[in-house]
Parts: structure tokens; sequence; C-alpha cells
């Protein structure tokens, strides 16, 4: 059972595509739909330390989105 919709449904490939290439509008939008279910799942797994990870995880991924690896 899916519950809620996909993150970005059909779009995330091309919004990952331009929040890498320096869009800040595609980034923001990635954000608001991926933040609150990656808050939700770490609320589960880490308990009250998921918005520090949260705010690492998008540390990372802010300093890594640009980079073609």
């Amino acid at each position: 059972m899916l519950y809620g919709r996909f993150v970005l449904d059909g779009d995330f490939p091309d919004v990952l595509r331009l929040a890498a290439s320096g869009d800040a509008l595609a980034f923001a939008r990635l954000w608001r739909d991926t933040h609150p279910p990656l808050l939700r799942y770490l609320w589960v797994s880490v308990g009250d330390a998921a918005e520090d990870v949260a705010a690492d995880v998008w540390v990372d991924v802010a300093r890594r989105i640009g980079r073609s690896e």
C-alpha cells in the first residue's frame, strides 16, 4: 500500500537536473517536496535527533548536488 504521493511525481529527474545546475527554485521545490517525508522517516529511525540529522543531510545535498559522480 502506498501512503501519500511519490515525491515530485514524474518531475523528479527534471527538478533534480535543474537543481544540480544551480536553479534555486528547483532546489527549493526539491527541498519542499522531499523534506517532510525525510523528516518523518528520521523521526521513526532516530527519534529526537531527526531534525539534526535532516539538517546534516541537506547540507550534504547542497554540497554535492552540482557534482557529477
